[in-house]
């Protein structure tokens, strides 16, 4: 029996440093039956070039070229939106799978349930930080599994990433938010959580690659306002909002100290 149709959907802009590791680390997944679609967001280097390569050495590699520079989220969707597979995961062009078997372990985590598509998977993440170290970015002890609306909300536990969902599952949860510049990715998993449960593989996955763009380029004044944006959001309709109000700045205060703390620690290395 034929597997189902996986879509990974790969945004790119800028990447051509990254972006081979990227596709190689794509294409050598054990999980064959792939559609690999990489959406390029009017980048000025070489990178659609380098795609274009792999398109000839593999009919699984597809390219779809934005008219507009359309930022990372609706990149994402528009990669979604024209997939062909009936589950979707996604990966930065940056970025690249830890092991062969990612798609693999997930794909039997999914295949063993009734209904898969109401199901989310998801394997560690590991961080390549800027002195390129590994480092994982949670211990197993602290992935959750099942419902995992309350703990994503406020922000309680690990945050998964690239992780493999249904494409009905995305459609029925809204999509992106396009007017949400900044925690987008957050607020599509909180909707996410409200329809479906989370399955872990306990396997390495994904590495993602930390760079000075991103959060940390931000005003930590903007942070805070979409941080707070997109968790009252989120809130609006819940009976429980005064409990989970109080768990959201607990945990927004420790992951702050925690920030300021890698900030320090960061300097220090590069002096």
């Amino acid at each position: 029996m034929k597997n189902p149709l996986v879509s990974v959907v790969i945004p790119n802009f800028n990447n051509e440093c990254y972006v081979r590791k990227c596709l190689d680390s794509v294409l050598s997944q054990t999980y064959n039956d792939l559609d690999v679609l990489v959406v390029d967001d009017c980048s000025t280097d070489s990178s659609a070039e380098i795609v274009k390569e792999y398109i000839e050495r593999d009919s699984r590699v597809r390219l779809l070229l934005n008219p507009a520079n359309r930022k990372a989220s609706r990149t994402r969707h528009e990669g979604i939106v024209h997939s062909f597979g009936d589950f979707i995961t996604t990966l930065d062009s940056d970025d690249y799978y830890f092991n062969e078997y990612k798609i693999q372990n997930e794909m039997e985590l999914l295949s063993d349930l009734e209904f898969p598509e109401e199901m989310i998977a998801y394997s560690q993440t590991w961080i390549l930080n800027r002195q390129e170290k590994l480092k994982p970015q949670f211990t197993h002890n602290k992935a959750l599994e099942g419902n995992l609306f309350d703990a994503v909300l406020v922000r309680g536990a690990p945050i998964p990433r690239d992780f493999i969902f249904s494409k009905a599952l995305y459609l029925q949860s809204g999509g992106f938010d396009f007017d949400i510049p900044v925690f987008e990715d957050w607020d599509l998993k909180i909707r996410l959580s409200a329809r479906a449960c989370w399955k872990y593989t306990s396997k390495p996955g994904v590495v993602y690659r930390q760079h000075d763009s991103g959060l940390s380029s931000v005003a930590q004044e903007q942070i805070t306002y979409w941080k707070n944006y997109v968790f009252e959001k989120n809130l609006a309709g819940l009976t429980n909002k005064k409990q989970l109000k109080k768990r959201f700045l607990r945990n927004s205060k420790q992951h702050l100290l925690t920030r300021v703390k890698q900030l320090i620690k960061s300097t220090l290395l590069r002096n």
